[in-house]
Formats: structure tokens, C-alpha cells, sequence
């Protein structure tokens, strides 16, 4: 009996110490992921990601046509994009001398023609790049080249081709992403990357299969998501670089002024990072633990837990000056005052050539952290403002194949970007 009461006593103080116990582990709970990885994702099947390449001008895929057998004068697909420019089709005939070239600016079609019969470019109708997938079809009839966008025809030119069926020409090279001639040679100037995705694509009525192109699946090739919203998706294997000089001498009370809205997978990862060529960073923004650790200078540092809410996003400010360091995580705001030798040169090596800013890792990885290895960032980053100017992932110095430009994927029930 006696063991039983000392049993019933020891849960009488259990119980009413439980209150000790909970007080001591209260604070946000992390889950080590936030289901933001690639790998957690839906890809839609029978889809062609034609993004997989930056900073050249060669296509994602090609077909070559035997024009012969053609049973039709119109082509068709359908395409998703957020990116407002970029080349879509490529197509030429007699070794590359006439050619067409349907791309998108500041999110409107827009066609160029350059043959022995003319040179033109038109553009026009709605914005396309809204996340929607929509259909364009473009078809050949005698001279004139119709582009239907959604069952309309949206644009129309005419006495600029010859017919494809007129027996002069035996063969057509349709090229996605990309083109098959020299960039100088567009009729105008395009960043030809283009972040999309097609579907359902048929060429002249002949063929859907791609003479050259990604492997169908494994770490080189970017799937086309389920669902996507806008933004800048780092997979966890590459970076973006931008200059930081601005070209002009800095003023008295310069300032380094960085804000974004971030969605991270992992706890770990350099998110930000500032380096003169590739020497160890002068500022270094990374997750690791329970929350952000910020490195500037050789005597400022400060560490901050995640938000409560972190799997859900949360705007992120920071801003440098002469005197002080204000960082903005959520609603959570901190200042710290700044020692001018670091602010010093901070401006100083921000104004150099070499200067540059790294999205989603360190530079020289292997150099200066030979031992980790979850050193990039995996997630998506959106509204990223440098300086005041909003950047643009087609516009940097090198961005790794690895990233999307203008689009993050998200579950169905995330955002309000319809699929």
C-alpha cells in the first residue's frame, strides 16, 4: 500500500509542476523543412520547360520539319509564363538566311521576320505573362502570318512570306528558348532566356517529338511545375551574381539599402553575400539554427530567430549607414549601431569593380567552406529591391542554371496564382 501512495504522490508533483515544464520549451517549434523543395512538388507530365539555359542564345530543344510533307500551315502549343521577355519559337529556312522569331516584351507577343521578301517587327495584343497557360497558334496563309492567341486572332501581317507549300523550300529548323543565328542579327535587341513552360505542342501538323533536347528527367533539366506564383525559385545548387558598382563616387551618407520577401525550404543556407572579385565576404546574411546570422565587418554581427510563421514567408529589410544598422524580419524590427571602419569599407569595396552581390550562396564555396555542404540557399525570394531598384534575375552578371528567373512553384492551396 505504501508503494502505492508514494506512486500517487509522485504524479500529484508531476502534474502540478507540468506548468514549469511547458513555461521552459515555450517559443516557436521549427520544423527542419517547409515542403518548398523541387523535389516536393507535382511536375505536369508531357511538358517542356523551355528555361533550362542562361546566358546563351542556343535553344532548350530542336526539331527539324520536312516541309514536303506538311498537312498544314499552322503550328500551335500552349505556354505558361511569368517572365515578361524572351524568345519563344525560333524557325528558319535556306541555312539560316530567312527565319521568324515569335518572343515576348514587357509581356506582349511580339514577331520578327527577316526573309529575302522583308524585314518587320510588330508587336501587340494582351499581356501573356500572368502565370495562365494560354494558346497560340500561328499560321501561314500565301504571304501573311496570323498569330492566334486563345482562339482570337490578335495579330496579322501581311506580304512578308512566301508559302510553305510553294516547293522551294524542302526544310524547316523550329528552335524553342533560343535561337539558331546570332543575337546581333535580331531585327531588335532581346534577352532571348525565357522563363516558361510548354505544353501540347504540334509543328505544322507533323511532328511532337524533339530532334535535340534536355534529358527527359534527372538533375538537369527544370520540370514544369503544377502550380507556380510569382518570384525567383533557388533550388538548393546555384547562385545569382549582380555588379554593385554604380559607377559614380558615393556620397557622404551612402547607405546599403536590401529588402525581399522570402519563402525558405531549409534552416540552413547563405541567403546574401558581398565580396570584392571572390575574396571571403565583407557581408554575409545565412540560416542556420534556430534563425538568421548576419556578418558585416570585422566587429558587427547579429543574430535573430526565425518567425513564427516561417514556412508561410515574411518580408525581410535591411538597410547600412554611417551610424547605424536596422534590420526588419516580419514585425520584428532591430537597430545596432555601426563602427565606421566596417561602414568605411563596406562603401569603399561596394563602389569597386569587382564588387559583387550573391543570391542564394557564397562566392569561392569550395575555398571558404570546404567542410559544409548546405550551403545554398532552397527557396523562393520575391520583391528583391537593391538600392532602391527592383532585380531582375535576367539582367545579372551569372545566375545558375539551377534557378528560375520569374517563377516559384507553390501547392494548389498556396498564393492566388491560378495553375
Amino acid at each position: 500500500m505504501k508503494y502505492l501512495t508514494g506512486f500517487l504522490w509522485l504524479l500529484a508533483l508531476l502534474w502540478l509542476n507540468r506548468g514549469d515544464v511547458e513555461e521552459h520549451h515555450k517559443g516557436p517549434v521549427y520544423s527542419e523543412t517547409c515542403n518548398l523543395s523541387q523535389r516536393t512538388f507535382l511536375a505536369y507530365p508531357d511538358t517542356l520547360n523551355i528555361g533550362q539555359k542562361w546566358g546563351k542564345d542556343e535553344p532548350t530543344a530542336t526539331v527539324m520539319l520536312d516541309l514536303r510533307q506538311t498537312t498544314s500551315s499552322s503550328s500551335h502549343f500552349e505556354i505558361r509564363t511569368f517572365d515578361p521577355e524572351g524568345v519563344i519559337f525560333y524557325g528558319d529556312t535556306r541555312d539560316g538566311k530567312d527565319w521568324f522569331l515569335l518572343g515576348m516584351r514587357k509581356g506582349k507577343l511580339e514577331i520578327q521576320v527577316r526573309n529575302l521578301i522583308s524585314k518587320i517587327t510588330v508587336s501587340g495584343g494582351d499581356m501573356l505573362n500572368d502565370g495562365q497557360w494560354h494558346q497560340v497558334r500561328v499560321i501561314n496563309e500565301g504571304d501573311t502570318v496570323l498569330l492566334e492567341v486563345d482562339g482570337e486572332v490578335k495579330l496579322s501581317i501581311g506580304q512578308v512570306t512566301e508559302p510553305l507549300n510553294s516547293g522551294e523550300i524542302l526544310e524547316m529548323r523550329i528552335a524553342v528558348g533560343g535561337i539558331l543565328t546570332n543575337r546581333s542579327d535580331l531585327l531588335i535587341p532581346m534577352n532571348t532566356a525565357l522563363d516558361a513552360c510548354f505544353r501540347k505542342w504540334k509543328w505544322l501538323n507533323q511532328t511532337s517529338n524533339w530532334h535535340s533536347g534536355p534529358p527527359a528527367e534527372g538533375p538537369g533539366r527544370k520540370p514544369c511545375f503544377s502550380f507556380i506564383q510569382r518570384g525567383s525559385f533557388f533550388s538548393g545548387a546555384g547562385v545569382a551574381v549582380f555588379r554593385t558598382s554604380e559607377g559614380i563616387m558615393p556620397q557622404d551618407d551612402w547607405a546599403l539599402t536590401l529588402e525581399m520577401l522570402i519563402r525558405m525550404e531549409k534552416r540552413t543556407g547563405i541567403l546574401v553575400a558581398f565580396s570584392v572579385e571572390d575574396y571571403r565576404p565583407l557581408l554575409m546574411l545565412r540560416m542556420k539554427g534556430q534563425g538568421f546570422s548576419l556578418e558585416f565587418g570585422n566587429k558587427t554581427s547579429l543574430e535573430v530567430p526565425f518567425p513564427h510563421e516561417m514556412c508561410l514567408g515574411f518580408p525581410l529589410f535591411l538597410t547600412i549607414s554611417p551610424t547605424h544598422l536596422t534590420w526588419k524580419l516580419g514585425d520584428e524590427k532591430i537597430e545596432l549601431p555601426v563602427q565606421m571602419q566596417d561602414y568605411q569599407t563596406l562603401k569603399t569595396a561596394w563602389h569597386e569593380e569587382g564588387g559583387r552581390i550573391f543570391l542564394g550562396g557564397p562566392p569561392n564555396m569550395e575555398r571558404l567552406f570546404p567542410t559544409e555542404t548546405a550551403v545554398f540557399f532552397e527557396g523562393c525570394l520575391s520583391e528583391i529591391r537593391l538600392q532602391g531598384r527592383t532585380l531582375d534575375l535576367d539582367s545579372a552578371l551569372y545566375k545558375s542554371d539551377t534557378v528560375w528567373a520569374h517563377s516559384c512553384p507553390r501547392s494548389s492551396s498556396y498564393g492566388q496564382e491560378d495553375s
